[in-house]
């Protein structure tokens, strides 16, 4: 216990060290505001069907109303109210909105970056042409309600090229459209501002990955290609050690040769060459810890379904970082994003809410169909092999997609119920050796189809749920799983069945389902121990005969305790 302790009370002195030498980290960078949130723009609300032409820069918006962001309706921060047309259950779909501005310098900028707050989806066009949008393809038609945006914080989007800007007067022009006719509000205001050749943010991380007894995988995302080091120190050695990246935007370091159950103090830099100079970022400084290399008690934490509203997830992270002891690592359960192949979206709803647990606490995620298989799933987590999977369809490896691991004297899988699990599947055929060969006295399971639930998808009985329950909830009663833990309703249900309990944990954010029935008017899980549709986390305390999960919701309350012990 004492050696543990020195090496906390070294780790803890180096982050100090480091915040001294360095100061805070410095909010993301830009260079010149091209136009600013609240300002005054020009804006068509009348229902007209203008076709492309208004995007065009000498389009004659001179008859246009004028207003200042935000710009909308339906929401009390609203500056400038736009009308919903005659018919509140009719609302206009479509809105158009331009405003000049000027550039200087072009050769000066590397990328602009976008910062915007929409409600429910948008293109933006400069000097005609296309420059980002979401939740809506291009040239979607005036009268098609399109997309869906369920949260009204403001979006980034980074790295976006400055080719469509012309030296001197520039004409920015969005079309936001309405979701559906009835939908009550609908919000616009915007920033564009410039990123100069000689600026380096850090827009993702540090955030950790894949603790073990020896080493840890720590990663972090720049706005420009440059390369990292991460500087560390703990484990009872005085120096500092550090180790190299690859040049690029994703930044990977896997740190070696560590102490067992030791704390360390780390800081990440990113830096770039710009003629004689050199350019440079630094993450905050944070700590991390590798996991025991022997059975002791610990905790971890389960939780899912953050998707579609950040306001929403950031309440349970933050009663995350309320418990004490802090969880030694995080599963989730899926549905990480409400649209995985919107690059926007993964800072917005994942990474912004999650960015202080996971700077010192790893996560392991499992996919959800929100997903989407999108290669952002990849690039963003590096996940352990499972030996010979095959690639899929993108030629990423399956390995990456189903995975387990082990974590003093447990063990842990995680599959992606997304795709086919029957006796066939490569997935299942892995998924029975793994936990035939799997050792450990206590073995937990999580993916994102529930076997059992009274949610709404349980009450549909969905395609890919019945596949849990035909195909891998014999395996889990056949190799003794103690729990299986999943998302999909966002809900907290726990279940038991033949010795094994099912924790439905899909309460991390996105809107909550109520109990529902089948067609016929039944209970669609028999196995119902326990029901609640409330945003929470599950807590799990090991110990060596004995298992404590307390459900636990944002304001800190347990609502619901299980003991299994062995």
């Amino acid at each position: 216990m004492l050696k543990k302790f020195l090496t906390v009370i070294v780790a803890i002195a180096f982050v100090t060290q480091l915040a001294c030498r360095v100061g805070p980290t410095a909010p993301a960078g830009g260079g010149e505001v091209f136009i600013p949130f609240k300002s005054k723009w020009r804006y068509e609300d009348s229902g007209r069907d203008l076709g492309t032409a208004w995007r065009e820069p000498h389009y004659d918006d001179s008859a246009w109303k004028t207003g200042r962001g935000v710009l909308g309706y339906g929401e009390d921060y609203i500056s400038t109210e736009l009308s919903f047309g005659p018919d509140p259950d009719n609302k206009i779909p479509t809105y158009y909105f331009r405003k000049n501005f000027y550039a200087r310098n072009l050769e000066g900028i590397r990328y602009l970056r976008l910062s915007i707050r929409f409600d429910d989806s948008f293109a933006l066009y400069v000097n005609g042409e296309l420059l980002t949008g979401a939740c809506l393809e291009e040239d979607t038609p005036f009268s098609e309600y399109a997309g869906r945006n369920e949260g009204k914080n403001i979006a980034r989007f980074y790295r976006l090229s400055p080719s469509c800007l012309r030296e001197g007067k520039n004409v920015a022009a969005a079309e936001v459209h309405q979701r559906a006719p009835q939908d009550k509000d609908l919000v616009f205001d915007m920033m564009l501002e410039t990123i100069p050749a000689d600026v380096l943010n850090i827009i993702k991380g540090p955030y950790l990955q894949r603790a073990t007894e020896d080493s840890v995988t720590i990663l972090w995302e720049t706005e420009a290609p440059s390369r990292g080091t991460v500087f560390y120190q703990g484990g009872r050695a005085a120096s500092q050690k550090n180790a190299v990246t690859k040049d690029g935007f994703i930044h990977e370091a896997t740190l070696h040769g560590l102490r067992p159950d030791a704390t360390y103090g780390y800081r990440a830099l990113s830096q770039f060459s710009l003629g004689k100079r050199t350019i440079s970022a630094k993450t905050a400084a944070s700590t991390f810890a590798t996991a025991p290399d022997e059975p002791e008690p610990f905790r971890f934490v389960v939780y899912g379904d953050n998707r579609s509203n950040p306001e929403n997830h950031a309440p349970v992270v933050n009663a995350i970082l309320r418990e004490k002891p802090l969880p030694r690592f995080v599963l989730h359960t899926g549905d990480l994003v409400s649209r995985g192949k919107d690059l926007w979206v993964w800072e917005a709803e994942f990474f912004e809410p999650l960015a202080p647990l996971m700077a010192k606490i790893p996560l392991w995620p499992c996919l959800g169909n929100h997903e989407g298989n999108s290669a952002y799933y990849f690039d963003f987590f590096t996940l352990p092999a499972a030996a010979d999977g095959p690639p899929d369809h993108q030629e990423r490896p399956a390995p990456e997609r189903w995975y387990s691991f082990d974590y003093a004297g447990c063990h842990f899988v995680a599959l992606d119920t997304d795709v086919e699990v029957d006796p066939e599947s490569p997935q299942y055929k892995w998924l029975a050796d793994d936990l035939q060969k799997a050792r450990a006295r206590w073995k937990f399971v999580f993916l994102h189809h529930p076997a059992f639930s009274s949610g709404p998808h349980g009450a549909r009985g969905e395609e890919k749920m019945k596949a849990v329950v035909d195909h891998l909830v014999p395996l889990f009663e056949e190799h003794d799983v103690a729990a299986v833990f999943a998302g999909h309703d966002h809900d907290y249900e726990r279940s038991l069945k033949d010795g094994v309990y099912y924790i439905t944990s899909g309460g991390g954010g996105a809107p909550l389902y109520s109990k529902r029935l089948t067609e016929e008017g039944q209970e669609p899980n028999p196995y119902s121990q326990l029901f609640a549709s409330i945003h929470h986390f599950v807590s799990v305390d090991v110990e060596e005969n004995r298992l404590l999960m307390r459900a636990v919701d944002t304001k800190g309350n347990v609502f619901d305790k299980l003991e299994i012990r062995k």
